[in-house]
C-alpha cells in the first residue's frame, strides 16, 4: 500500500510539472523576443566628430591628438583638422592637444545611435611652464621670463612622433613653416621660416654650438637625425646682438640627451616603401664618471608613382648617425665633458626634362652625399663659493657633394660645400650677494 501511495504522489509531481512547462517556456520565449529588440539598441555605437582649428586664425590643424578618458580610443586629425571617432553610449572626457597650442578637453555623454559634432579652437601657447629654462638665449632663462613666445618640442613628443628628422618634428610647431626642397630643384635644402622670416636668417643651435654648412647659408634640416635628441627649443623672435644677423627670425635650439643614468635599448622599425630604421643607445654611469653612445641606421627605397616617366616622387637615402659623450667629475669642483657627434647621408634621385626643339626627353641622375664631424670639449672650473670659470672649444667639419649626372652621357656637373668651424671661448661667472 505504502509503495502504491508513492507511485501516485510520483505521478501527481510529474502531472505538475508537465502543466507549469509551457508557461515557462513561455516567459523564457518573450524575454529572449524582448532582448532580440532591444539588442540592436543597446548595443548601437556612437560617434563623434569634428574640425579642429586656430583659434586666432581659424586655420585647421593636422595631427592633432584626439582622446578620450578610457584611454582606449583616440585618434588624430587629417591634412584639413578632421577627426572622427566610433564609441559605445556612456560619459566621456574628450581631451586635443598639439605641440605649441593649449590643451583642451570637454565632458559628454553620448546615446546610442548619436552623431555628434564636436569642434575644438585651440589658443596658442606661446610660452610654457615657468619652470622651464630656454638655453637658446645664450643663457639660462626661465620662459616665463622671456619677452619673446617660445616653442618647446619635449623628448615625449619627439618618441611619439613618427618624424625621421628634424624638419618633421618642426612640421607641428605653431608659427613655423618647414619647406622641402626650399629652392625647388631635387636635393635642394630643407629649411624653416619663423613668422615668414627668410630661411637664412634663422639660427640653427646643437647643443649651444652652431651648424655650418648649408646651401645658399640655409640648414639642411631633413640631414639633422631625431635619434638622440632630448628636446627642441625655438624662440620665435630677434636676437640678432647675440648671435648676428643669422638670427634675426629666431633660433631653434636641438638638445641631445647627455649620460645620466645606466640604460641601453635597441630599436627596429619597417616600413612602407622599403624603410628600414636600426637605432640602439647604451648609457653607464659610475661613481665620477659617466658615458653614452647613440647610433643609428635609417635607409628608405626610392618611390615612383608614375611608372610611365622616369622621375622619382621620393629620393632614395641611407643616413647613419653616431654620437657618443663622455662626463668626468675629476675634483669637487672641477668637471670636463667631451662629445663627438658623425653624421652621413647619401641620397639618389632622378629628374626629367623634355626639350621641345629637338624633341627629346633629358633624364638626370642626382646623387648626393654629405658628411658632418663635431667634435666639443668643455672644462668647469669653480674657484670659489659663487664663481665659476669655464673653458670650451669646438670643431665642425662638413662636406657636401651634389652631383648631376646625364643619363647616356657624359656630362656631370658637381657642387661642392666644405666648411671648417673652429671655435674657443673662455668665460668666467660671479654671483654677487
Amino acid at each position: 500500500m505504502r509503495n502504491i501511495m508513492t507511485d501516485t504522489h510520483a505521478v501527481k509531481k510529474s502531472a505538475t510539472h508537465k502543466k507549469t512547462s509551457p508557461s515557462c517556456l513561455h516567459w523564457i520565449w518573450k524575454l529572449l523576443l524582448s532582448g532580440i529588440c532591444l539588442a540592436p539598441i543597446s548595443l548601437s555605437a556612437a560617434q563623434i566628430e569634428g574640425i579642429i582649428t586656430d583659434a586666432d586664425s581659424e586655420w585647421p590643424l593636422a595631427h592633432a591628438n584626439v582622446a578620450v578618458s578610457t584611454g582606449k580610443a583616440g585618434t588624430i586629425t587629417d591634412s584639413l583638422g578632421r577627426y572622427e571617432l566610433k564609441l559605445p553610449p556612456g560619459r566621456y572626457r574628450v581631451e586635443v592637444s598639439i605641440i605649441g597650442y593649449a590643451t583642451q578637453s570637454r565632458q559628454i555623454e553620448l546615446l546610442a545611435g548619436q552623431n555628434l559634432q564636436l569642434d575644438f579652437a585651440l589658443k596658442v601657447q606661446a610660452l610654457p611652464q615657468a619652470a622651464t629654462l630656454i638655453t637658446a638665449t645664450g643663457r639660462p632663462k626661465s620662459a616665463a621670463a622671456l619677452t619673446v613666445p617660445v616653442a618647446i618640442v619635449p623628448r615625449e613628443a619627439i618618441e611619439l612622433s613618427s618624424a625621421e628628422n628634424v624638419a618633421g618634428l618642426l612640421e607641428d610647431v605653431a608659427g613655423l613653416n618647414v619647406h622641402s626642397s626650399l629652392y625647388g630643384y631635387l636635393g635642394s635644402p630643407s629649411g624653416v621660416m619663423i613668422q615668414g622670416i627668410d630661411p637664412k636668417r634663422i639660427l640653427i643651435l646643437v647643443d649651444g654650438e652652431r651648424v655650418i654648412g648649408g646651401p645658399g647659408g640655409v640648414i639642411d634640416l631633413d640631414k639633422l637625425p631625431v635619434s638622440n635628441v632630448e628636446r627642441i627649443e625655438v624662440v620665435k623672435g630677434p636676437h640678432s646682438a647675440l648671435y648676428g644677423s643669422e638670427a634675426m627670425g629666431g633660433v631653434v635650439h636641438i638638445l641631445t640627451r647627455s649620460p645620466q643614468e645606466r640604460s641601453g635599448d635597441v630599436r627596429f622599425s619597417l616600413g612602407s616603401g622599403g624603410l628600414t630604421a636600426l637605432e640602439g643607445q647604451a648609457a653607464l654611469t659610475r661613481s665620477d664618471l659617466s658615458a653614452s653612445l647613440t647610433a643609428s641606421r635609417t635607409a628608405l627605397e626610392a618611390l615612383d608613382r608614375s611608372p610611365e616617366d622616369p622621375d622619382t616622387d621620393i629620393d632614395a637615402y641611407t643616413q647613419r648617425f653616431t654620437q657618443g659623450k663622455l662626463r668626468w667629475e675629476a675634483r669637487p669642483n672641477l668637471l670636463l665633458q667631451g662629445s663627438a657627434r658623425w653624421v652621413s647621408q647619401n641620397e639618389e634621385g632622378v629628374s626629367s626634362q623634355y626639350f621641345a626643339p629637338l624633341n627629346k626627353t633629358y633624364v638626370w641622375r642626382y646623387p648626393d652625399q654629405m658628411q658632418r664631424v663635431d667634435l666639443g670639449a668643455e672644462a668647469e672650473w669653480q674657484w670659489a663659493e659663487g664663481s665659476t670659470a669655464n673653458a670650451d672649444v669646438f670643431r665642425t667639419y662638413f662636406d657636401k657633394l651634389s652631383r648631376e649626372e646625364l643619363i647616356g652621357s657624359r656630362q656631370v656637373r658637381d657642387r661642392s660645400t666644405d666648411n671648417v668651424l673652429t671655435k674657443y671661448q673662455l668665460r668666467t661667472t660671479h654671483l654677487l650677494r
